[in-house]
C-alpha cells in the first residue's frame, strides 16, 4: 500500500479541520433565517383572526373571542415575542373597545404590559355583564322568536346552555331558579326583584330562606299597608275635628 507524504496528510487534516469550521458556521448562520422563514408574518396572522366587537347580548365577549383564536397567538405567535403578540391583539379590536382598553390602562401604554396581563384585563373589561345566576334564569325564559329559524334559535339554545354551567349547579340553585322563573304574575313583581337580589348575593341560598325571605317581605308589606291605613284614618280624625270646631 502506497504511504501518503506527512505534508500531504498534514494538507488534508488542514482542508478537513476548515471544511468542518465553515460548516459550523454555515449552521449557525442558516439556522436563524430558517426559523424567521417559518414565522408567518404579522399581517398574514392579522388576515387570518376577525375584528373583535363587543356585544355581551349577543354572547360577544372578549374571552369567546380569544377562545376562537387562542391558537393562532400560542401556536403560530409561540416564538414571537410579547410586544409583538399584544401589538397583535389590539390591533384587531374595533376602534371603540381600542380606545376603551387605551384609556383604561393609562399612564401605562400597551407595550408596558405583558401578553398575558394584557389578555386578562381584556377579559375583565369585556367580560359578561350579567352575573352567573342572570344568565341561568334568562337561560330558563328563552323562547323562540318568529323571526328565528330553527337553526338560529338551535344556535341560540347551544350559547344559552354553554354558558349556563349546568355542570356546577347545585340541586338546592336549580330548585331556587325554577322557583322564582314562576313568579310570574304583576303581584309576584317585587317578591321576585328581591329574590333575584338575594340569590345574586347569596350562591349558596336554599329554596327554604327563599320561602322565609317571601314571608318576611309579605309581612313587611303588610305593616306598611296597616301603617298606611292608620295615618290615614289618623289624618281623617283630624279633618274631621277641624271641621267640627269651624261648624
Amino acid at each position: 500500500m502506497p504511504t501518503v507524504a506527512p505534508e500531504i496528510r498534514e494538507l488534508l487534516q488542514q482542508q478537513s479541520e476548515s471544511l468542518q469550521a465553515t460548516l459550523e458556521m454555515l449552521t449557525r448562520l442558516l439556522a436563524p433565517r430558517t426559523a424567521e422563514n417559518r414565522q408567518p408574518s404579522m399581517d398574514n396572522l392579522a388576515n387570518n383572526i376577525s375584528e373583535f366587537c363587543y356585544d355581551p347580548d349577543n354572547g360577544s365577549t372578549f374571552d369567546a373571542w380569544f377562545t376562537r383564536y387562542e391558537d393562532i397567538f400560542t401556536i403560530e405567535c409561540g416564538q414571537m415575542e410579547d410586544a409583538a403578540k399584544v401589538r397583535l391583539v389590539l390591533r384587531k379590536l374595533n376602534i371603540s373597545a381600542h380606545q376603551k382598553y387605551i384609556n383604561f390602562i393609562l399612564p401605562k401604554k400597551p407595550n408596558d404590559i405583558g401578553f398575558a396581563e394584557t389578555v386578562k384585563r381584556l377579559k375583565d373589561m369585556f367580560g359578561r355583564q350579567r352575573s352567573l345566576f342572570s344568565t341561568r334564569y334568562q337561560c330558563l325564559k328563552l323562547a323562540k322568536r318568529d323571526c328565528d329559524d330553527f337553526i338560529t334559535y338551535a344556535g341560540m339554545v347551544n350559547r344559552e346552555c354553554d354558558q349556563f354551567q349546568l355542570n356546577a349547579l347545585t340541586e338546592d340553585q336549580f330548585k331556587c331558579l325554577v322557583f322564582v322563573s314562576g313568579l310570574q304574575s304583576a303581584t309576584d313583581s317585587e317578591i321576585r326583584l328581591r329574590l333575584l337580589s338575594k340569590m345574586e348575593t347569596d350562591a349558596d341560598v336554599t329554596i327554604q330562606a327563599l320561602i322565609e325571605e317571601c314571608r318576611r317581605i309579605t309581612s313587611l308589606n303588610q305593616d306598611a299597608i296597616w301603617l298606611q291605613v292608620r295615618l290615614l284614618r289618623r289624618a281623617n280624625h283630624s279633618s274631621m275635628r277641624s271641621l267640627e270646631r269651624l261648624s
